[in-house]
């Protein structure tokens, strides 16, 4: 029954949430799944039981040659499709969250705009949500993205970011705004906000600008971004300082906001983690040495591994905070630490180990 190998499994498991950017089967979420579907004492009954590392259900969604029992691939099936009936209305069906292609250009700027002119497509998935992400490049220049598979013909005017404007955006600002159009007016027109038609028409903000048609960098589906196409440019000089002073701002926020945060889990700060959230890694990774506020910015934030280690015990304490009397062993796997920290963590543990044994809880400290 080669059902993953003509990939009927894996579009359904993708279209779940179940597949990672790179293809890779989420077993661990699967197998929760799974069971909470069916229950533990259904699936024994059918000798069908999951909860062993390597289960049935690993190899079923993998590409080994195993043979596996029919009803075992029956019991996938429901969980998946809910019927046989449905499963084979689906064979052969792709997973395409955003339809097929093209797809209408939503730049504002172009005498294009809304209809459907986009070939390239680049699928990500969220980290948070495992929820698709699709990019969409058009040969203008203009480059936008949204989260989350199309429901209707109106999702697919919607977006979500706009990760490039492009030269025919940015040209056709500077000359609405050259013939005396005042900010708002150019900001309704292209559909943006006043802050954004500031940024894109200082000269000083702008390192290269396109004059001829021929783009920028298009995405193609299944791939990774490419340059396709390019052209002779003009290039203005850049205001170093005064970016250098606006990146060291997003960058003090965002480590401030992290640090803050106690609602959920903690991420590590650390430089690609930061620079990523403000997006803008390529640039501070490549332009280091004319960004030295943004840097000591990053520097002044930066977690070691003991100073996350022991934020997650104050975040993993505040969690159990109702649990009394509270044990090491269930702290330690809460704040999800491994064994060989350090002295200071251990010095830390025991501190809301002793505070717990004599009912107490300082909600600053934690």
């Amino acid at each position: 029954m080669p059902l993953f190998k003509q990939g009927y499994l894996l579009a359904r498991l993708a279209e779940r949430g179940y597949v990672t950017p790179a293809n890779r089967i989420r077993q661990a979420q699967l197998h929760e799944q799974f069971i909470a579907f069916y229950g533990e004492d259904f699936l024994e009954l059918l000798e069908s039981d999951i909860s062993k590392d390597s289960s049935w259900l690993n190899f079923a969604t993998r590409k080994e040659r195993r043979v596996i029992s029919p009803v075992r691939y029956l019991l996938l099936i429901r969980f998946l499709y809910g019927s046989w009936n449905d499963f084979i209305q689906n064979i052969g069906n792709k997973y395409q969250p955003f339809g097929n292609n093209p797809w209408p250009c939503l730049n504002r700027a172009t005498d294009h705009f809304g209809k459907n002119v986009v070939k390239a497509l680049q699928i990500s998935r969220c980290s948070d949500t495992g929820r698709p992400i699709g990019i969409f490049a058009c040969e203008c220049g203009f480059i936008y993205s949204r989260r989350d598979p199309d429901q209707s013909t109106d999702d697919r005017m919607h977006i979500g970011r706009v990760r490039e404007y492009g030269f025919i955006w940015i040209n056709k600002a500077r000359q609405y705004l050259n013939e005396g159009l005042s900010l708002r007016q150019i900001a309704r027109m292209l559909g943006v906000d006043v802050g954004t038609v500031i940024k894109y028409t200082r000269s000083h903000d702008i390192e290269t600008v396109n004059t001829e048609k021929g783009s920028k960098v298009v995405a193609f589906q299944g791939s990774s971004m490419k340059q396709v196409f390019s052209r002779k440019a003009t290039t203005y000089r850049v205001n170093w300082l005064q970016r250098d002073q606006l990146l060291s701002s997003l960058v003090e926020a965002k480590c401030k906001e992290m640090l803050q945060i106690t609602d959920q889990k903690p991420v590590r700060v650390r430089f690609t983690t930061v620079a990523k959230k403000i997006g803008k890694l390529s640039l501070i990774e490549n332009r280091k040495d004319k960004l030295p506020e943004t840097m000591a910015a990053l520097e002044r934030h930066i977690e070691s591994v003991e100073q996350f280690q022991i934020r997650r015990l104050k975040w993993a304490a505040r969690k159990q905070r109702e649990t009394y009397p509270l044990k090491k062993w269930e702290l330690i796997k809460a704040a999800g630490l491994c064994s060989g920290f350090s002295e200071a963590v251990d010095l830390e543990i025991e501190k809301h180990i002793s505070r717990t044994s004599f009912s107490y809880v300082d909600d600053e400290v934690i």
